[in-house]
């Protein structure tokens, strides 16, 4: 099933999760960006100097707040709106597609 969005439907739902991105707190961007790279909540706790329960925790609330059904759907609107995380490399898109 292939889904067509008329331009100025997709700007504001780019704007709508655009905005969602920003409210996210300092450490959950921290968090979005790792997830974007691929990493495992174990490497993103020993990257940014936390226990695994808390990355969970901060990966469970940014699914909720993004609205999305996993991880790999909050990297990829990270990924495709860029509001909080750089331009991918393409070993970060293949990691992804391996999740």
């Amino acid at each position: 099933m292939t889904i067509v969005l008329k331009t100025e439907q997709f700007n504001l739902a780019k704007d709508a999760i655009t905005d969602q991105l920003f409210e996210l707190t300092k450490r959950q961007k921290e968090v979005l960006e790792c997830l974007v790279k691929g990493h495992s909540n174990k490497m993103i706790a020993r990257e940014i100097g936390v226990c695994h329960q808390t990355v969970k925790a901060h990966v469970s609330e940014i699914i909720r707040r993004l609205n999305v059904k996993n991880r790999t759907e909050a990297a990829l609107i990270a990924v495709i709106i860029n509001g909080c995380v750089r331009q991918p490399k393409i070993e970060d898109i293949v990691l992804l597609c391996h999740l």
